[in-house]
């Protein structure tokens, strides 16, 4: 069986964007919820929210589908 170039790229560029996510929390485990907490202006909250929605939120599904179409692929 040959070996998909985009999908194992795909797979490592959402690895990589995992590991920097959460290259803070291994550091400090409560590290985004005391910035979130000790942000007092409108922009660090909107700053945090886009954090979350463009970064975290977006690669656990990428990941997640790629997982799951190389699994389909092997069996």
């Amino acid at each position: 069986m040959e070996r998909h170039k985009i999908i194992d790229t795909l797979r490592g560029f959402s690895l990589f964007g995992l590991l920097l996510v959460h290259l803070p929390l291994m550091g400090n485990s409560k590290f985004l919820l005391l910035e979130w907490e000790s942000a007092t202006e409108v922009g660090d909250k909107i700053s945090f929210i886009i954090y979350y929605i463009f970064f975290e939120a977006k690669l656990f599904p990428i990941f997640s589908f790629l997982f799951g179409y190389g699994f389909a692929l092997q069996l």
